[in-house]
């Protein structure tokens, strides 16, 4: 029953039939999924398709919005200090641990390749912001702020 009650909140908040899904573990959908207008675009950031190769290279059978074909627009935020991951929806809940431990995987590494490299530096960078909402059969999670912080949440989440 609560499978079915998924399905269903899935169809009404995303507008995805089962059919659609079914055979992906997680789905990672663009950003402004849940408010949109009828007149508005799906926005895509252009670090969600970023991680959804990555999940597909771990052996994560994953779709974005061209599997789903939802005809989202690819959108590409400048500056480099913000890492926008879009709406990512476990589909698979059984497997969450694993991927809680993906997303802390390829956050550290986004983390460390934005490493500082002189002492100057560090001092004058500051840390990198996330924007993610997590959807699960069992919870809801949205996330805005720093990278740090959420590596902490993350750690707790994926005990």
């Amino acid at each position: 029953m609560k499978k079915e009650k998924f399905a269903l909140k899935i169809e009404h908040s995303y507008g995805l039939k089962e059919v659609d899904y079914k055979n992906y573990d997680l789905l990672i959908l663009p950003e402004n999924i849940t408010d949109k207008k009828e007149e508005d675009e799906l926005l895509d950031p252009e670090d969600s398709l970023e991680f959804y190769k990555y999940l597909k290279t771990n052996g994560i059978k994953a779709a974005n919005s061209v599997d789903l074909k939802l005809n989202g627009k690819l959108i590409e935020r400048r500056g480099g200090d913000e890492l926008w991951l879009g709406v990512v929806l476990f589909i698979q809940s059984g497997m969450i641990g694993m991927y809680w431990s993906l997303l802390s995987r390829y956050l550290y590494e986004k983390l460390q390749s934005r490493k500082a490299i002189t002492p100057k530096d560090a001092k004058d960078q500051k840390d990198m912001g996330i924007h993610i909402k997590i959807v699960s059969e069992d919870f809801q999670f949205e996330y805005d702020g720093d990278a740090k912080t959420f590596m902490k949440i993350i750690k707790e989440l994926g005990k």
